[in-house]
């Protein structure tokens, strides 16, 4: 439900690559492009690469909630799965058998996150991204080329795909030091 909403009202930045319609390798040309761009045109730049582990498991519960709803899930259905998220017990399971103890099903202290081989993890996570980078795309310029044949003027920050993150920003003019670049990005990661 939240991927065709987010699909069908394009809510989905191009900057993520974990959708319908794209794939790995795209997000991997555009990075090529993005270096042969810096190195051609000797530009002062800044590649920011994280890997954002374990994100499934680190989601709010709340924040989970409210980017449901603006996709237009209804309060009850993502009330419904978070709490069975909520109230599931876990056992440690090894070559040797499972564990006796448990934990989870905490009343004062829920379990969060959507968890590891859950179905609708992903699309949460994609539907938390996109507010990310529309965060980022608002207060740092990236990365701006201009095509040689139609002229058109691409602008990117970011290159993500499920968690795989990629900041990338070059100088804006020939009087921008690569300090200010550097501001530019602490900035944006901090904002």
């Amino acid at each position: 439900m939240i991927n065709q909403t987010a699909l069908s009202n394009n809510v989905i930045q191009e900057s993520q690559y974990a959708k319908k319609g794209s794939r790995a390798i795209e997000a991997a040309l555009v990075k090529i492009l993005y270096f042969d761009h810096v190195r051609q045109n000797k530009k002062t730049a800044v590649f920011f690469a994280s890997d954002l582990m374990q994100c499934f498991d680190r989601m709010a519960h709340p924040v989970c909630s409210l980017v449901s709803q603006r996709l237009g899930v209804h309060p009850s259905v993502v009330q419904c799965m978070l709490l069975a998220v909520q109230r599931m017990e876990h056992r440690v399971r090894t070559g040797y058998g499972d564990a006796n103890t448990t934990y989870g099903n905490y009343r004062d202290k829920p379990l969060q996150g959507g968890g590891q081989g859950n179905g609708a993890s992903l699309p949460l996570w994609l539907a938390i991204s996109c507010i990310i980078l529309s965060m980022l795309e608002a207060e740092v310029i990236g990365v701006r080329i201009r095509t040689r044949v139609t002229l058109q003027l691409i602008s990117f920050i970011a290159i993500m795909y499920v968690d795989d993150t990629d900041i990338m920003l070059t100088t804006l003019n020939e009087t921008e030091t690569l300090e200010d670049v550097f501001q530019r990005a602490l900035h944006a990661i901090i904002v």
